[in-house]
């Protein structure tokens, strides 16, 4: 009994699909789709960098140095004990060129290292070149050479322009000089005829030095306009007419 009413429950349904199989076809056509994401073709591509582009130029910017430097540079005096009778009165090229080399070394001077540096170039001199005292530029820059090694390259006439430029690349000057055209207030007397020192700074107006010939002389500091008529190499000893040269020592 119970199987002749499943096999009827199966006919009335199927027969029912079939007369409102119109009615079911509607109804599935008017069911929305499943949802579709677009995406518009600039979203999909990449983005594009906006790209700088840079002439090429022949020409190089001049540095623009600044309007006052100053180099560390040791400083010793040329007495460095205080004692004033030879070598030492006549000590201020060795004091000079010593200041330099340690300045390329990187290190200080302490007061005994500094007199016995000053005495081992004398002797070295002494025994080498016969005699230590009043050495011109060129001879200043031929022992440079000769005792340490060291390259040189000695500028005639130069500018204050050029010692400011020499000085910010990092290369103090070394600088022979008329030394009573200096006016120094703390040299005996009227100052030495001859003397030689460090250009190691500078500002607008003023050259500031390392001078061996006083121990005040660490940072001293000279109007450029005096140091340009005092600057003066040895001259067989006509010092005051000099020719206007610099020394660069180079490591």
């Amino acid at each position: 009994m119970k199987k002749i009413v499943k096999i009827l429950i199966i006919l009335a349904l199927i027969i029912g699909a079939y007369n409102y199989r119109v009615k079911i076809k509607d109804f599935f056509v008017s069911q929305p789709g499943p949802s579709i994401v677009t995406t518009s073709r600039d979203e999909i591509l990449p983005i594009e960098q906006e790209l700088i582009t840079v002439e090429p130029s022949n020409t190089t910017d001049e540095v623009v140095m600044p309007q006052e430097f100053n180099l560390v540079v040791p400083f010793i005096v040329q007495a460095p004990t205080g004692n004033w009778d030879l070598p030492y009165q006549e000590a201020c090229e060795e004091a000079a060129i010593i200041m330099l080399h340690y300045y390329w070394q990187g290190n200080d001077l302490a007061t005994e290292l500094a007199d016995q540096e000053i005495n081992n170039l004398v002797n070295w001199q002494n025994e080498n070149r016969g005699d230590y005292k009043d050495t011109t530029i060129e001879q200043t820059a031929k022992i440079v050479e000769d005792y340490w090694g060291y390259e040189t390259e000695i500028i005639n006439n130069p500018s204050p322009g050029i010692i400011k430029e020499k000085i910010f690349q990092g290369y103090p000057i070394v600088a022979p000089f008329y030394g009573q055209g200096l006016g120094n207030p703390y040299y005996s007397g009227e100052g030495p005829l001859y003397h030689m020192m460090v250009i190691k700074g500078y500002s607008e107006d003023k050259f500031i030095t390392n001078d061996p010939g006083t121990r005040r002389g660490a940072d001293y500091v000279y109007d450029i306009e005096i140091i340009m008529s005092a600057m003066h190499d040895w001259n067989d000893g006509q010092v005051a007419t000099g020719a206007a040269r610099i020394l660069i020592i180079k490591p």
